[in-house]
């Protein structure tokens, strides 16, 4: 099979291993005077005066360690003018890392990856929340841990959903050992089959948006990233999976992991297709898993993936409320600090929740007055009683794109209803007309100029866009383009808008910078995926111009599956099963197929007692029919 380009789940991998190596600080520009009148204005909204939330980050705090990944150049000095104040105190919140007690029995480490991992005192070892994304930050985390806390085993583990943040360094925490002794791995049910295949179909242009999104490419600094809105970033290293040995189905369902009860909540196709919460008696305490931040999370991903339902997910929230009444302490997430007090966690509940069923229920009014998804995401506007929460600031989602996302869930995105919009011509087609129209480039750019004198850096961006699109050497226009973006960057109170608009700039700037490109998944995924799911895979790399007219069968026998492939009319169908007068059969172990999708051999290594191959001359046509993707395609430009 033509392997060498396969991924398979390295849409956050891929975000570790790339980073700025040209030196852009000579092409940063400052923050204009409109930017930082936009920013003061917000400034004087927000409650800047509250500390509540700095005093609920440091409490607790027991000790640091290198792991973390604090950014050292941010701190409670004054708001650099170059980042939004908000999206500044929220860096600043993150960056407060370490080892902290939630309660009496329950510690968390923060600031070591994206997300928080989780310890819960048990009868005779701990009890491990969301182990991270990669053995060697959640390595990191338990070696800290035990430092402070003891050398206790390990006596469980809970993945709270299937986002690799939150199981893919479980192989740092427990041993080949502890999984053989059957440490109890509790999940949602689906949550396997969903942390395998989520993204694998579209994962190649999910990864290069994911660059974008997590600003991977920027430097460090105040003109760069400063957070990444649920957390400080992406840990480096090696993801693992084990498949659990408890599955979760219902809610109210109660389970004992080392002697301490857990009832869990379900919230299946919220902010993850397979996620529970749950609650603990003994220490009055609950995990609101990823569906409850500290920030308005994402209906709809810069990076791509499906649209979630915004109206299941404030019910979920809704539900939890009623769910941990009148009995808890302490509720605690998967992302950023805890919060402590039945009154406190009551108003959290409910203002978040509210935001959310706010968030669907206007966009839809809306929409059912006839307004347009860009018309609604302007207009609604969010009542000061939730929009001054810090809670509820769009930190890592937006108001503006979340809207967009709930119209794109209910009616899809792509078009408006407007019969103008049904059938437009592509992006270089309509920019070369466009450019025509306003007199020529020259002129585009002279009039673009004069509106950024003004402040208005989306037209200059829309107009900039369509002179790059119909020119892409027009240097003059790109930089232009470019000087807009870093200022919307600037103004963005979204971690992710500010890393999207900076890094678009930078590669108008400097071009696509190409990088080592992301290698396949782990060897715990690679080896846990379903063969089917290669196939739908291998379907969408099978290129329609190359198999026009070829009528091929493949009878393939890779370890215990059988499957007979067909392809006819350029599409690649398959069926459990082998067919006897198939034009080719193969023959291999998963442990070569294995090794095959890892790179770790290619086929040419392969000898007849490691693979049959009964006809070469048609697996060699079989070969060439596939597309391998190119990671590094453009985005700003054509």
């Amino acid at each position: 099979m033509a392997l060498n380009h396969f991924k398979i789940l390295s849409l956050l991998l891929v975000l570790t291993t790339i980073s700025c190596s040209k030196d852009t600080g000579n092409l940063q520009k400052e923050a204009s005077d409109i930017t930082k009148k936009v920013n003061s204005t917000l400034a004087q909204y927000l409650p800047f005066e509250n500390t509540e939330d700095f005093d609920a980050a440091q409490k607790g705090f027991i000790a640091n360690s290198e792991g973390s990944m604090s950014f050292t150049f941010i701190s409670n000095q004054t708001t650099p003018s170059t980042v939004n104040p908000s999206l500044w105190r929220q860096s600043q919140l993150n960056n407060i890392s370490g080892l902290f007690e939630v309660t009496p029995g329950i510690y968390q480490i923060r600031g070591f990856d994206l997300a928080n991992i989780t310890f819960i005192k048990g009868n005779t070892g701990w009890i491990v929340v969301d182990p991270l994304t990669t053995t060697e930050s959640a390595q990191k985390s338990l070696d800290l841990f035990r430092k402070h806390k003891g050398n206790a085993p390990i006596t469980g583990i809970i993945f709270t959903h299937s986002h690799i943040d939150h199981f893919g360094g479980v192989k740092g925490i427990l041993s080949e050992k502890d999984i053989k002794n059957g440490v109890p791995i509790v999940a949602p049910e689906h949550f396997f089959e969903e942390a395998i295949s989520e993204n694998l179909l579209a994962g190649n242009v999910m990864g290069r948006r994911a660059s974008y999104m997590y600003g991977n490419l920027l430097p460090k600094d105040e003109k760069g990233s400063v957070d990444a809105g649920l957390g400080k970033g992406v840990a480096v290293g090696t993801p693992s999976l084990v498949k659990p040995t408890k599955t979760i189905s219902k809610t109210g369902e109660r389970y004992f992991i080392d002697g301490i009860e857990f009832e869990f909540l379900m919230a299946q196709n919220t902010e993850a297709p397979a996620e529970f919460m749950f609650y603990m008696p003994k220490y009055k305490a609950a995990s609101s898993a990823e569906v409850i931040n500290h920030t308005l999370h994402n209906l709809s991903t810069l990076r791509g993936a499906k649209t979630r339902d915004s109206l299941l997910w404030a019910k979920a929230i809704q539900t939890s409320k009623a769910f941990l009444a009148n009995r808890t302490d302490t509720l605690f997430g998967s992302h950023h600090w805890p919060t402590w007090g039945q009154n406190n966690i009551d108003e959290f509940l409910t203002k978040h929740g509210d935001l959310y069923k706010y968030i669907h229920d206007q966009t839809l009014r809306m929409a059912n007055m006839g307004y347009t998804l860009i018309e609604i995401a302007e207009d609604i506007v969010i009542p000061d009683s939730l929009a001054k929460e810090f809670y509820n600031r769009g930190y890592y989602g937006t108001i503006n794109h979340n809207i967009k996302a709930v119209y794109d869930f209910y009616f899809g995105a792509w078009w408006d209803g407007n019969p103008a919009n049904l059938y437009k011509l592509p992006p270089v087609d309509v920019a070369k007309k466009y450019v025509k129209f306003m007199g020529g480039e020259d002129k585009a750019i002279t009039m673009a100029h004069n509106s950024f004198q003004k402040g208005e850096y989306r037209w200059v961006v829309e107009v900039m866009n369509h002179v790059i699109f119909a020119n892409p050497n027009n240097q003059k226009a790109k930089n232009l383009s470019a000087d807009a973006m870093e200022q919307l960057a600037y103004q963005s109170e979204s971690a992710v808008w500010r890393a999207y608009f900076l890094t678009g700039a930078l590669e108008l700037r400097n071009g696509v910078q190409v990088l080592p490109t992301p290698q396949p998944g782990s060897p715990d995924m690679i080896k846990a995926l379903p063969f089917s799911n290669f196939l739908d895979f291998l379907a969408v790399r099978l290129n329609p111009k190359k198999s026009t007219g070829i009528n091929l069968s493949i009878a393939m026998s890779i370890g215990t599956n059988k499957y007979t492939i067909t392809i006819e009319n350029s599409v690649l169908k398959y069926q459990i099963g082998l067919q006897s007068d198939a034009d080719l059969s193969i023959t291999m172990s998963k442990d070569i197929f294995d090794q095959l999708l890892l790179k770790q051999i290619s086929l040419a290594d392969l000898g007849d007692k490691d693979a049959t191959v009964s006809n070469k001359e048609e697996f060699q046509k079989f070969m060439s029919l596939f597309d391998d993707f190119e990671f590094w395609f453009n985005i700003v430009t054509p």
